[in-house]
């Protein structure tokens, strides 16, 4: 049979229109089922994620949050940082770097990062002023921009799928921002 045999209205019965139709129903089907079922896989897998916070405070330090935000355990999760954190032992005002801590829990792999886990560490702290640009540098010499490599696999067997999620730590995004602070009016409580 050839495509010229297909083009023929004589060779299309109703049997042969139904087949048509049930099998090209049957296609669609079963790619649909396919991709319901890849959805729903993707939807409870890990999602580990790196951001910087602010403390309360205008000039606070910035801290580094790693968690999983996904609905299932990350497993054999690594954290590296691109390019490497400073390794040096004092800051630039001659106090205890936070950076040797940082670099030491992250020197780890983590067998299990259960959902809804973050670990929170100390990441920038201000040294000085901002400059005419309103830009600030690191009492530890931490760059202004580094990325935060995840890497972790879907579960624990030995060839479950891994994944490595890219989060560029940048400052710049963090300055400039507005503060709002309580204050308390005590001059309405005075004694006649």
């Amino acid at each position: 049979m050839g495509i010229a045999e297909l083009a023929d209205p004589s060779w299309w019965t109703v049997q042969r229109g139904g087949l048509a139709v049930a099998t090209t129903t049957a296609v669609i089907a079963l790619g649909s089922m396919q991709l319901n079922r890849f959805n729903i896989r993707e939807s409870y897998r890990p999602i580990m994620i790196a951001r910087l916070e602010h403390g309360g405070k205008a000039r606070s330090p910035l801290d580094l949050v790693i968690a999983n935000v996904g609905r299932s355990p990350a497993h054999q999760v690594k954290v590296t940082f691109d390019p490497d954190l400073p390794t040096a032992e004092k800051s630039h005002d001659g106090q205890s770097s936070v950076i040797p801590l940082l670099r030491k829990r992250y020197r780890q792999v983590f067998p299990v990062w259960t959902p809804g886990v973050e670990r929170r560490n100390t990441y920038w702290i201000i040294d000085g002023l901002p400059n005419q640009d309103g830009e600030v540098d690191s009492v530890d010499g931490v760059p202004r921009e580094v990325v935060a490599v995840i890497r972790y696999k879907l579960s624990s067997r030995r060839l479950a799928r891994s994944i490595t999620e890219r989060y560029p730590l940048r400052i710049s995004e963090m300055e400039n921002e507005t503060f709002r602070t309580a204050t308390t009016d005590t001059s309405t409580h005075q004694r006649d």
